[in-house]
């Protein structure tokens, strides 16, 4: 009893924390579509089939990045089996940046980690791996060599991704993406990005259809301060993972709106 009312009480506004335990998906891809759609089939090789294979955690609280539980638990539906780091770094833009990274190095694609700086400047890991560093210097960051040379590995990359999120946001994320047209359909790994100070920026992990050529997306984002990715609850619905908003109409999530929804794309 004594557990469940310090649950209660991190919550925070009377809120009901989240089920301790996820004892139902082990994976995006085994959380079931709403009635009467489906998932579409995904070339092998590509970023939505690679965010449909991340694994859940199985306690189901989202932590901060000092592993203090989120005050609201309420928002989110499941919560993903990745490191968020120990600094107030891995926010909302930084969180689609990495899972775009991890991406992009498990099919060894190397030379395509590169995200702009938000003073628009392009940072890139292979280039990092050879010995670019860079000092701020006014509003821009100078690049300089060092010499030191290192293995393109996971444990590199996560020492580079901490310097990126430091110096990109939702302003440069949504620089480097491209504005999909709203005559193409909506995949895995489209973005939802409002560029600003703050901003926000959400990643499409899932996508179904059903036979009358409706859609149906999950979302997932981390948040401010730094905090576990997590696939967010549609507040309009009750207990669901599941959004069926059209493009250019508001986008209502548990932490933020986006006056209309735009898709973009790398």
């Amino acid at each position: 009893m004594l557990f469940w009312a310090i649950l209660l009480f991190v919550s925070g506004c009377g809120q009901p924390a989240a089920p301790v335990l996820n004892d139902a998906f082990t994976s995006i891809q085994s959380i079931p579509p709403p009635e009467g759609f489906q998932r579409s089939s995904l070339a092998d090789e590509s970023f939505g089939k690679w965010l449909r294979e991340r694994t859940l955690k199985k306690e189901n609280i989202v932590r901060l990045y000092n592993g203090i539980p989120k005050a609201d638990q309420s928002g989110h539906y499941v919560v993903l089996d990745m490191t968020t780091g120990d600094r107030d770094l891995q926010q909302c833009a930084d969180a689609v940046i990495r899972l775009r990274a991890e991406y992009l190095l498990a099919k060894g694609r190397i030379h395509e980690i590169s995200f702009l700086s938000t003073s628009l400047q392009s940072l890139r890991f292979d280039k990092w791996c050879k010995g670019q560093r860079f000092r701020l210097k006014g509003n821009r960051l100078e690049a300089y060599e060092t010499g030191q040379q290192l293995e393109a590995n996971h444990a590199n990359l996560l020492q580079w991704l901490e310097f990126v999120f430091m110096y990109a946001g939702t302003y440069s994320l949504q620089k480097q993406l491209k504005l999909k047209p709203q005559s193409e359909s909506m995949v895995p790994g489209d973005v939802i990005v409002e560029g600003g100070f703050p901003g926000h920026a959400m990643i499409v992990m899932d996508v179904c259809s059903n036979d009358r050529g409706q859609n149906s997306f999950m979302l997932a984002q981390s948040y401010m301060p730094a905090q576990e990715m997590h696939v967010v609850l549609n507040p309009s619905l009750d207990s669901s993972p599941w959004y069926q908003t059209k493009v250019g109409e508001p986008l209502n999530t548990p932490d933020w709106r986006f006056e209309k929804m735009k898709l973009y794309t790398w």
